[in-house]
């Protein structure tokens, strides 16, 4: 690239500090030459900005034309937050890198940047893969092949219908040029926490097509900070808002669509809840009277997932109890 257009990388954080300094340290080795960093925290009480600042400018390189690290007075959501960083956002194109996540490797925004420059595209979602909370364990990696072909083939009016039932493009793993953000005033704040599914919905509706970069761009944090926080009752029923607001009206087929999103949130409950029940047995790897307790008393709160699970595998509880 002759021109290396100034780039925004925004970071929305609340209690992130565990993790928070391995997502900047992934933006600070970059070898993208022109990077704009904006940090934003919402409320997290006791936020050290001083201390985040100080490693900034310690680990800092020349590439890092400017920062400004934030913090919100009280705490306002994910998406306000990350409205209020694009407004004073400079670069050509925006990046959105959790607390809890890191880029895949040096080079990500190079190519990433140089893949908008080749296509002349408005909106690039590449490939995360899904870590442990250590990031240390790959579970797998995303969007799966059947989505990630239909993605690339598949015209913005197929697409949406294809993602009326569940999201496919990840916003940790998609970056847009700030332009078209500017165009629809950013994210839609309707919602609070969920700021890429209602966006992808709206850009497919206007015609816009979502380009597929074949490259490994983030390490997702599964169990981290965005994912255990955000998926509990206050995320489904935005999820249930987002389907009444962006899909229903709009779909072609309404039946089918609300089977998929039917699928997809028993899906995520399920796997919520088994995270949370291994969570608490982690807690207690050698006393078995404890953890016998806290099966019984996740049954009593959730019995209808210790049934399925009881009705996949007659042998589980003993093997829980171990």
């Amino acid at each position: 690239m002759d021109n290396f257009p100034l780039v925004t990388i925004i970071t929305p954080t609340y209690k992130g500090s565990e993790t928070l300094f391995g997502a900047i340290s992934s933006i600070l080795i970059q070898t993208y030459t022109s990077i704009e960093y904006i940090l934003i925290d919402d409320g997290t009480k006791g936020f050290n900005k001083e201390l985040v600042e100080n490693f900034i400018e310690k680990n800092k390189r020349d590439n890092l034309v400017k920062y400004c690290v934030l913090v919100n007075k009280r705490n306002i959501g994910t998406v306000k937050t990350f409205n209020n960083a694009l407004k004073i956002s400079s670069g050509e194109y925006i990046f959105n890198l959790a607390d809890d996540d890191e880029f895949y490797d040096e080079n990500v925004l190079f190519d990433w940047v140089n893949e908008f420059i080749k296509t002349g595209e408005s909106i690039i979602t590449g490939n995360r893969i899904v870590y442990d909370n250590s990031l240390l364990n790959v579970i797998t990696k995303e969007p799966n092949d059947l989505d990630k072909e239909f993605i690339k083939n598949s015209s913005p009016e197929d697409l949406f219908e294809k993602m009326a039932g569940y999201n496919m493009v990840f916003g940790c793993s998609t970056a847009r040029k700030k332009s078209l953000l500017d165009s629809v005033d950013g994210f839609d704040e309707r919602y609070r926490i969920i700021e890429d599914y209602p966006s992808n919905l709206r850009f497919l509706r206007m015609g816009i097509r979502i380009h597929y970069f074949d490259r490994d761009v983030v390490k997702y944090r599964l169990g981290g900070i965005s994912f255990s926080e955000r998926v509990d009752n206050r995320y489904f029923r935005e999820s249930d808002k987002i389907f009444k607001n962006e899909i229903a009206p709009y779909v072609k087929n309404k039946v089918s669509a609300k089977e998929k999103y039917k699928d997809w949130s028993n899906k995520v409950r399920y796997l919520n809840r088994k995270k949370e029940l291994e969570t608490l047995f982690s807690k207690y790897p050698n006393n078995k009277m404890a953890r016998f307790f806290i099966y019984l008393g996740y049954s009593f709160r959730h019995p209808l997932h210790v049934m399925k699970r009881y009705i996949d595998d007659p042998a589980i509880i003993f093997k829980k109890l171990r």
